[in-house]
């Protein structure tokens, strides 16, 4: 029984010892996940501040592309202004013309 309590006591402290290994290994891997997890997280962090740093730049190129919007119609309105006023002036010239070669053509039969 001595030999049987002898063979029991080293098995105990062999299975003591790998469970001593075993719980080594699980610390490493615990702290392997630890630090991964903290370089996860600050990898998510560094990406919401690109996101964010992108949210502000699409607001900012969208406000740019509606002042450039304004300014286009603003210059299409005053580019038919000045068609208009073209087009008034030419056509008074063209009256004026018309006019003038009616009066030769009269003072021409006149004579």
């Amino acid at each position: 029984m001595a030999e049987t309590i002898q063979t029991r006591l080293r098995r105990l402290e062999s299975l003591v010892g790998l469970l001593a290994d075993k719980q080594l290994r699980l610390d490493d891997a615990m702290v392997m996940l630890a630090e991964s997890q903290i370089k996860m997280q600050e990898a998510q962090a560094k990406m919401q501040e690109a996101m964010a740093e992108l949210a502000r730049s699409h607001v900012e190129m969208q406000a740019e592309m509606e002042r450039s919007r304004n300014e286009l119609a603003k210059a299409q309105i005053e580019l038919a202004k000045a068609q208009s006023g073209l087009r008034r002036d030419i056509d008074e010239r063209i009256d004026k013309l018309v006019h003038a070669i009616a009066e030769l053509i009269r003072e021409r039969r006149v004579n």
